[in-house]
């Protein structure tokens, strides 16, 4: 699903009245807004999903996430843990987990299984992060946000994006995170982690 002309295809099922069972395969945002969408239509929606939670790609296993019990009280069904293998557009049908036995029928089917960003063909942007990276920071402490605290921190940011900078100082709280830094006027130090 991507864009308004996918909305446009959503509701003709919505509107269709033989199309009674719907399979969404991705459990991402824009699967469950489809799933939510669809039963309010009065449709038999499963959303299948290869993670063993809902909206297990956006949120951590200890934060509170959705389960599988939030679709099902609003009428449809999940499958987590669910490779789907196949795809007989023909006949309907979705293989799961590569066993040919293990089949799912469906009316109408909905992918929602993300997409990747379109990557401009400019100087750098072999640079730019890609998903999946893991973007790490030197992190800089400054003791002390006087003249020269200040220079030091500016002279870093400056110098590269690969610095993360905070100064401490007794007093207030102020952020200058304009700048890339933030400033606590705290009076104490933070404990921090080595």
């Amino acid at each position: 699903m991507r864009g308004y002309e996918s909305a446009k295809q959503l509701k003709t099922y919505i509107d269709d009245d033989s199309v009674e069972n719907i399979a969404v395969i991705g459990a991402g945002y824009i699967g469950i807004e489809a799933v939510e969408a669809m039963v309010e239509a009065g449709k038999h929606v499963t959303v299948l999903d290869l993670l063993p939670r809902v909206l297990g790609a956006y949120l951590d296993a200890d934060f509170r996430n959705f389960k599988p019990a939030d679709i099902e009280s609003l009428g449809g069904h999940v499958l987590n843990n669910t490779k789907v293998t196949g795809i007989d557009a023909d006949k309907q049908v979705l293989t799961l987990n590569g066993d040919t036995k293990a089949q799912f029928a469906y009316d109408k089917l909905i992918l929602s299984v993300g997409v990747t960003p379109a990557r401009l063909a400019l100087p750098g942007s072999e640079n730019a992060p890609q998903k999946g990276d893991i973007m790490t920071k030197e992190k800089v402490a400054i003791i002390g946000a006087s003249h020269g605290g200040h220079e030091a921190a500016l002279e870093l940011l400056t110098q590269s994006d690969n610095f993360e900078v905070t100064i401490f100082e007794a007093g207030d709280f102020v952020s200058f995170m304009s700048c890339g830094m933030t400033l606590y006027l705290t009076g104490r130090v933070p404990e921090a982690e080595a």
